[in-house]
This record gives structure tokens, sequence and C-alpha cells, in this order.
């Protein structure tokens, strides 16, 4: 299966906003219904994959959409404590980075938004969230994420000057007539729709005289495949980031059975993405040295940051590293017997105080000292017989955007992973046809990402902590043990019935074939 990267969801919106600008330039209130109906479906579809790709890059929220412009200014209303001010509204266009889409009649196009895909920080958006409008009349159903209206020709009793302010049955208070839905909408889609009373049941209805709305709607499974695959991918090159500067090998897996710490652990081939790296070629038992171990790979990863980029956000998370480690290396040089002798926590000691230096305003310091440093204290746990595996980074690299970030707290229980025997910390390569993995039947990869889709028939409640992961996993990704073979969704079942996974293979590129 050909797996497709970030540049392909970004030129997909490049050219939406081509195509865009092309269509506005041409619509006119066509003499024919007809025309105009097909000029509005062609509108409709355009706003609609712009929305999936603003949904699929947000870089603080993946699977959010904008709250809808109530105030006719272009952008998105800015949120009301945790809620969009009013749940319908016109296009955000200016927010979504587009010239202003009108229908074929040359209307504005309106747009009514699940709360459940709000862009809120305090949101919990992953494979499970559905959406909570419906749509009765289409196909279309329930568990809607958006819906776009064209709202065509104004219908007898339907003002649209924006000279003229009038009660709103939509804001439930006096509008602009031209920024009332009421105005442009009919019957249940222009119902009371604020943050205070929710109206969640819209029609689609034969046009007549009385109803003209013509309704595309984006489904939550459509918008979170698509939010899915940026996930996926984003992981993806995280660990093949990693593993280009660990001599192309992978790190251990996370037990599914760990939904805490989710630690990598020794021989646990088949599990979730693990916080940290640890490159352990054996296991330790020792608390105190797992958590020195966890904070040497939070501070690397703090400082690969802070070097790309010295933000306020930065310094906070490396002075945070640095003080973790300094606590973790006094734990241990405090216990009546030491796990580790003495240079290698003074060691630690001192990469977790420089980097605390190095955090201030201004650093004293330097990115390259603090680096040397956290080397010297690898070397000192390799020369102490700590079973690290010398070739491969202690942290994740700073491309890897999900470490760290508050939306990774709502996907990293769908997130699953395996190395192949011989990827591992340790080991010597996989072995084509034996022990490297396949993915649909065919292929030789190191290790093996899934995302999984929303949860099918049987699979609820989730089970988080459930080994074998039946509640998330389908088909050849589910297993009891490591193998070798996986496939992803499969376009054959109706609405993926029976796979509904994402799977991506590694192997250092940016593409599987």
């Amino acid at each position: 299966m050909r797996q497709s990267g970030m540049a392909l969801i970004l030129l997909l919106c490049c050219l939406v906003l081509g195509g865009l600008s092309l269509l506005l330039a041409t619509v006119r209130s066509a003499a024919q219904p007809s025309q105009r109906q097909q000029r509005s479906a062609v509108m409709l579809a355009e706003v609609k994959r712009v929305l999936l790709g603003r949904a699929a890059t947000d870089a603080s929220l993946p699977g959010s959409l904008p709250c809808p412009d109530a105030n006719g200014d272009g952008s998105a209303d800015l949120l009301s404590g945790n809620d969009c001010p009013f749940y319908i509204g016109h296009v955000p266009y200016k927010t979504l980075g587009i010239p202003q889409p009108l229908d074929g009649a040359g209307e504005a196009l309106w747009y009514a938004l699940s709360r459940n895909f709000r862009d809120d920080n305090s949101n919990d958006i992953n494979s499970d969230t559905p959406g909570d409008l419906n749509l009765s009349g289409a196909q279309s159903g329930g568990s809607l994420a958006a819906l776009l209206f064209a709202p065509g020709l104004a219908l007898p009793g339907q003002q649209r000057s924006g000279n003229n302010s009038a009660p709103c049955a939509t804001t439930g208070n006096s509008q602009p007539e031209n920024l009332c839905a009421a105005n442009y909408l009919e019957g249940s889609n222009a119902a009371l729709n604020s943050k205070a009373v929710r109206n969640l049941g819209f029609q689609a209805l034969t046009h007549d005289d009385r109803f003209n709305d013509q309704i595309l709607a984006i489904t939550h499974q459509e918008l979170l495949a698509f939010t899915a695959q940026r996930i996926g991918r984003e992981v993806k090159s995280c660990l093949d980031s990693y593993a280009a500067a660990s001599a192309g090998r992978y790190p251990w897996a996370a037990p599914v059975t760990d939904t805490l710490n989710q630690r990598a652990t020794v021989s646990v081939y088949y599990g979730r993405i693990p916080q940290q790296p640890r490159p352990l070629t054996v296991e330790i038992s020792d608390g105190k040295v797992n958590a020195l171990l966890d904070a040497l790979a939070a501070l690397q990863s703090a400082l690969d940051r802070y070097a790309a980029s010295n933000t306020s956000a930065n310094r906070n998370t490396l002075q945070t590293a640095g003080s973790a480690l300094v606590g973790s290396a006094l734990a241990i040089s405090a216990s009546a017997s030491p796990a580790l002798p003495i240079p290698v926590t003074n060691s630690a000691n001192d990469a977790g105080n420089a980097a605390q230096t190095l955090a201030q305003s201004p650093p004293v310091g330097t990115v390259a000292n603090v680096r040397s440093l956290l080397q010297a204290c690898f070397s000192r746990l390799l020369a102490a017989g700590v079973p690290l595996d010398g070739g491969m980074a202690l942290g994740w690299p700073a491309s890897c955007g999900h470490v760290g970030s508050s939306y990774w707290n709502h996907w990293r229980n769908e997130v699953f992973y395996q190395v192949a025997e011989g990827a591992q910390p340790g080991g010597s390569g996989c072995i084509a046809g034996s022990t490297c993995l396949r993915l649909n039947g065919s292929g030789s990869y190191r290790a093996m990402v899934l995302v999984a889709g929303p949860a099918l028939a049987g699979q609820t409640p989730r089970q988080v902590a459930a080994f074998p992961p039946a509640s998330w996993l389908e088909g050849a990704n589910l297993h009891a043990e490591p193998a070798i073979d996986f496939e992803s969704h499969r376009g054959t079942d109706t609405a993926s019935l029976s796979v509904n996974d994402l799977a991506l293979c590694l192997d250092g590129r940016s593409t599987c074939r």
C-alpha cells in the first residue's frame, strides 16, 4: 500500500486553495436552479476539503475545527470560556486562509459545528470522538462533526439586508438581517444554536418554495480518518528519525498493560509507543536507575528542542528536565547501597545543573556544554556496566512533534507499534522473509505503526490495558505475541467494518512501498 507523507496533505490544501480561487472568479447567479445547485455542490465540496485539511494539520489539537463566524468578519469567533459563542455561522474563510466561499446564488456559505470538535485544548479528540450533530432526510444520519450549507436564493419572508436589524431565532437576540441564519436557512436548520442552547438536529429536504438549503455533511469517521493519518505519519517520522540517529535500530515497545508509565521494556516487540526510547539490551529492575535513565532521555529531548527553538515553553521544559535529572541522581547517591558509582551520579548531577542554568534568560553556558555533559554521563553509564546499546540515542529527537504535546495524551492509547526482531536495541538487523515485517502481504520493514480506527462492533467499552488489544485492533494486526504480517484498512470492506486500523511501515524512508 502506498503511504504518502504530510507533504501530500499540504499539496492537497494548495490545490484546494487554487481551485477555490478559480471557482470564486466564475460564480454568478445562474438562470437555472440546476446550474446554481451544481456550482453550490462544487463549492461545498471544496470547503469541506479545506476543513478536513485544516483539522489534520492543526498544530495544537489535531482533528479540531474552528468556531463558526457569527459576527460576519470572516474569522472564527473566539472561544467564550470553553465554548464557541454560537455553533452556527458563516464559514470562517479568513481563518482558513481562503477567499470567501459563495454558493451558486452568490450567497456566503453557512457552517454548523459539533461541540466535540471545537478548537479548545480541553477537548479530547481521538479516533473514538463522536460527532453530536444529526441530519435527517439524508444518508448522512448522525454522529456528524460539521455541516456546510449553501443557502440559495432568499425565500418568502427571508430578509438579508446588512443595514436592518431584527430579532433572530438562531442567535436569540437582535442581529443584522444578513447575520441571522433564519434569513438563509429553513426548518430546524435555523433553530437557536448558541453555547447555552445547541441545535443538534438538522434537515435535508426536497427543494420547494419553502426549503432550498443545499447541505454537505462532514462525518466524524472521515474527519478522524484524515487526522489519524497525520498522527500515524508524525509517529512514523519520529521513529524513523530516531533510527537514523541510532544505527538503524528502533526502541522496544511499551507493554499494552503499562498504561501509566508506557515505558519501553526489553523484549517487548509489540505494544504501544514508549514515552522514551530506553535503549537497554537487558531489563533493569531498580526503580531509581530507571528513573535516572528516563530523566536523561527527557533532558536530551528537551535540549534538542531548546537548541532548535529558544522559546519560553522550551526553556521551561529544559529547566524542568534538568531539575528532574538532578533529583534522580541525588536519589541514587543518597541510597545506603547506591546502584551506580559516584562518577555516574556526579556526571548526571552536572548535566542537570548545567541544563537549568542554560534555561535561564539570558542563558548561562551553551547547548554544546550540556550536550557534552550528557554524553559523558552516557559513557560513564556504559563503563559502569549498565546494559545500554551504545550506538542508540537516549531520547527522542526534536523532530518528534507528538512528544510533550497536549494532544498526544488524547491519542497515545490509540497508537500501537511493533519492532522487528533484529531491529531492536542490540540487534544486527532483521532478516527479509523471516523476521522483517510485511504490510498487506509484501515488503520487508524494520517496524510498524498502527493507529486504531473508531471502535467496531464488540470493541466497546475499550479495554485500555487488555492484552492482546482486541478492543482496538483487528485482523492480522491483533497479536498475542510478535508476528510479521500487518494490514491497513481495506477499501473492499463496507465502511471498513472488519479492519479499520491505519498501518504504516517503518524503514527509515518517507514512504514504504
